[in-house]
């Protein structure tokens, strides 16, 4: 956009420079067209911009995590809990210093609306030797009733790729024993299976990143679609599932179609 510009810009300047040497026909229509098309085409690539977002910081952001540059470390897609009372909860992608897998999932809680935070722990871990052996990643949280339902990305392919998505659930989430993993069939055990399986070629992503809406007791679970078709087709696409919440809301998860394409 911006060389298209630039050369309409040009093509301005000189057939105006030249009209003002020479008043012919040629110039005149060459300056006006290109003018015109120079402004058209900004006013058309500003107004195809996506989103337009203007961010007005109140106060000085709290940071949740820091680590030394030379140590390495991350924390990144946060999903987060907040309660009418101030509590706040999060859960985290993490590194957490073990080296035996890619991602865990850290937890964390704050009762003054995120202003401190409490100790961190590695609460979500994967299940060595099953289908989620690599990684529990990108959560996407919700509670109900006594438990916490958290959704995660994780494959048994040793390149990241063909990834499917997982879930667990637990009264107390500070508590890595207190986790039980859907199976299938119902909730705990050491086999964990997918909540939502991707069927398409394995040496693409596959499916991931749940992020949850609740609404009027039903269960809609948003998630990242990078991959193929049945008919072949190379897709990038936000889609959603849902479920009537119940105990085992997992086993009656289907499809509603694509929320979001190409994006």
């Amino acid at each position: 956009a911006f060389i298209i510009i630039g050369v309409l810009f040009v093509s301005f300047l000189v057939c105006f420079l030249l009209l003002r040497k020479r008043k012919r026909r040629p110039y005149i229509c060459g300056a006006i067209t290109s003018g015109v098309l120079c402004v058209g085409f900004s006013l058309l690539c500003v107004l195809s911009i996506d989103v337009k977002v203007t961010v007005d910081i109140q106060e000085n952001p709290v940071a949740v995590y820091t680590t030394d540059a030379s140590k390495g470390g991350y924390r990144y897609g946060a999903s987060i809990l907040k309660d009418e009372n101030g509590k706040v909860e999060a859960f985290f992608s993490s590194d957490y210093e073990i080296t035996t897998m890619w991602d865990v999932i850290a937890y964390r809680t704050s009762n003054d609306n995120g202003q401190s935070w409490g100790t961190e722990t590695a609460t979500l871990i994967p299940i060595q030797n099953s289908d989620e052996h690599y990684s529990n990643c990108d959560p996407g949280a919700f509670k109900m009733g006594e438990y916490y339902y958290v959704a995660y990305t994780s494959t048994f392919d040793g390149h990241g790729t063909y990834n499917h998505i997982y879930c667990g659930r637990s009264k107390t989430p500070s508590k890595p024993a207190s986790w039980e993993k859907w199976n299938g069939n119902g909730w705990g055990g050491d086999q964990p299976a997918p909540i939502l399986e991707y069927f398409g070629t394995q040496t693409q992503y596959g499916i991931g990143e749940p992020s949850f809406v609740v609404l009027d007791n039903t269960v809609y679970v948003y998630y990242t679609y990078i991959g193929t078709l049945g008919n072949g087709a190379n897709v990038r696409q936000t889609r959603v599932a849902t479920a009537p919440f119940s105990e085992n809301w997992c086993a009656d998860l289907s499809d509603i179609g694509v929320a979001r394409n190409d994006r």
